[in-house]
């Protein structure tokens, strides 16, 4: 059972990573590839895509969230330690389990309420400006 467990972090691990990784870099190159294309549009024919600024930013909120998986597949988020330098090892895993204990809620919350905006938003039949 633990030996199956430990596939499944693994498999999430590398998955976490994989698509942070390469779902980032795909986003970030939409973003200039879309950009760029806007700018030449603009320039030399005095013309546009309509969808640069919307798509940059659904893009670039994609880009955060590939981002953030990366980072957290990495440790590497950005983290203030002036307390848990000061602790034990033991004590700093107790307090780093407790705090993502506490996150929980929050994302469960994000995702409800996104849920809810896009079965409004799909209810209504609303486009995005």
């Amino acid at each position: 059972m633990k030996a199956r467990l430990n596939q499944y972090i693994r498999f999430a691990d590398r998955l976490s990573y994989y698509v942070g990784h390469y779902g980032g870099i795909v986003f970030l190159a939409a973003i200039v590839i879309l950009v760029t294309l806007e700018v030449i549009l603009r320039t030399f024919f005095s013309t546009s895509t309509l969808i640069s600024d919307e798509f940059s930013a659904y893009f670039f909120i994609g880009l955060l969230y590939f981002g953030a998986s990366y980072a957290l597949s990495k440790q590497r988020h950005i983290t203030i330690n002036i307390v848990t330098s000061r602790i034990s090892d033991r004590l700093r895993r107790i307090f780093f389990r407790f705090t993502t204990i506490l996150t929980l809620p929050v994302c469960v919350l994000i995702c409800w309420r996104g849920w809810e905006l896009v079965a409004t938003t799909i209810k209504h039949g609303t486009l995005a400006a």
